[in-house]
This record gives structure tokens, C-alpha cells and sequence, in this order.
């Protein structure tokens, strides 16, 4: 990190002041992830988990001074069938410039909306295939959202993560999928095992853990190829951030391609 460079970010966050936001919105930040949509540059999060409902919102920022412009945005499902715990969906443009974002990777629900206007982001359910990932145990609670999808040749790549049991406690692993460039955006490789991000730190915290029944986290969210290697951002036990830099070969061993049709 270059020295000095820090600066606070949550700090010029501004929410619409017409909006009664539940007060928890106002405080926690959660799973944040850098978009470039063309010039326009945004930064996703979410309030975590709370009752009745939690929130997610994009906050533009301005490109030079990497500050909050404007106000914040709320992601809303308009049309589809929707989970009462919003959380991890992950915006793209496909090759034809559309703006889209996968609202679940199995099944793979993938939503339409537009960057247009200052409210409110509406999206709408635009694709829905069912798939299973193989080999992956229920315990595991499927694979959930990461790292904004990648363009390859093929179509996108999307670092996920998922949970399962340890002898301490959950596990939060990372994984990867494939899946067309095209609509209805059909997955074409699902993972072929979890993916060695780098935790010098184990299960070891500085602070009190976030949730208790938690043991190590490995939370990936960005993803950018580089010649012939990968530099993945992450999160280690909700209080380190990292990169790990994973080979071509190590990519391509990741996922296992689906069978036609």
C-alpha cells in the first residue's frame, strides 16, 4: 500500500434523506466491490444481515479523488421471486452493453437493469437456469456471490464463495464458475474444487470474531487478469484485506466444464 494513500470512504456516504432508513443502514458497510461502467466509477455494499429486510446500494464516486458524488442508490428487485436476505449480487455488461447482475449463481438468475436517472436501481429477472454444481455437499449452502464477472473469450469467469462445516466452525471458501456472454447467460463450467487463497493468519483474530460460529473467512471480491496470471482481492476473518496472485493454469484447474445442453 503507498503510504499516506488511505483515505475514508463510508465516511461520504449520503443516503436519501426522504428514505427512513433503518438506523444499522447508516453504520454497517458490508462486502463493498469496486464497478467501472465505461468513465463512471461505483462502489457496491450492503447493510449485512437484520431484520425485517437489509438493504444493498451502488454510491458513485468520482474517478480522480475516488470520493462519494451524489446520493446513494438502492438495488431493487422489481420482478422475480426474491430471497429475504439480499445480499452479493454482482453487476456486468455484456458484449451488447447491457447492464446486468446475477442475483443467484444456482439457480443462475440473472437480472436486467439501467444505470439511468438518480433514484432508486430497478431490476428485472431476464434470465432463470436451473444447474447444480457437482460434487458440492449441501452443508456448503451453494455457492453465493464474490467477485464481480469477468469477460474471457469463452464468456465470464466469477470468483464465489460458500460455507461448510470444520471442526472449529464454518468455513468461508472461495470457488469459481463460468457462464455465456450471451443470453439467457447458461453456465458452462462449475468448480472443480476450493480455491488456495493466501491466509497467513489461520483462524488467529485481532479483534472479537463477527459471528462466533465462524473459524477462518476467505472472502473474495475483485478479480483482475494480468498476462498470463490473476490478482484476486479478498478478505481474511472480516479484519485483513489481501491479494493472492493465482497462475493462468491454476484458473483454467478450477472449474470443470458442464456437459452440453
Amino acid at each position: 500500500v503507498i503510504p499516506g494513500s488511505p483515505r475514508p470512504l463510508s465516511d461520504g456516504f449520503r443516503l436519501r434523506a426522504d428514505v427512513d432508513y433503518p438506523e444499522v443502514v447508516r453504520r454497517w458497510f458490508a462486502d463493498p466491490r469496486l464497478y467501472r461502467f465505461g468513465q463512471r466509477l461505483f462502489v457496491y455494499w450492503n447493510s449485512g444481515w437484520h431484520e425485517p429486510r437489509n438493504y444493498q446500494f451502488i454510491h458513485e464516486l468520482d474517478p480522480r479523488t475516488l470520493q462519494p458524488i451524489g446520493v446513494a442508490r438502492e438495488l431493487v428487485l422489481r420482478s422475480g421471486e426474491r430471497q429475504k436476505l439480499e445480499k452479493n449480487w454482482t453487476l456486468f455488461q455484456d458484449p451488447a452493453g447491457a447492464y446486468r447482475a446475477v442475483y443467484s449463481v444456482a439457480p443462475h438468475r440473472v437480472l436486467g437493469f439501467s444505470l439511468e436517472g438518480e433514484g432508486d436501481l430497478l431490476f428485472d429477472e431476464v434470465a432463470n437456469i436451473p444447474w447444480a454444481p457437482a460434487g458440492s455437499p449441501p452443508s456448503h449452502g451453494g455457492l453465493r456471490g464474490g467477485t464481480p464477472p469477468h469477460p474471457t473469450p469463452q464468456g465470464f469467469v466469477s470468483l464465489c464463495h460458500s460455507v461448510h462445516d470444520g471442526p472449529t466452525g464454518y468455513r468461508y471458501v472461495a470457488a469459481m464458475y463460468a457462464f455465456a456472454a450471451q443470453p439467457p447467460y447458461a453456465p458452462l463450467a462449475g468448480p472443480s474444487g476450493w480455491l488456495c487463497l493466501h491466509n497467513p493468519f489461520g483462524e488467529t483474530r485481532t479483534h472479537p470474531a463477527l459471528n462466533p460460529a465462524v473459524a477462518e473467512v476467505l472472502y473474495p471480491c475483485g478479480a483482475v487478469h494480468d498476462g498470463d496470471r490473476w490478482l484476486i482481492s479478498h478478505g481474511i476473518n472480516d479484519e485483513h484485506c489481501a491479494l493472492t496472485i493465482l497462475t493462468e493454469t491454476t484458473i483454467e484447474a478450477a472449474v470443470t466444464p458442464l456437459p452440453t445442453g
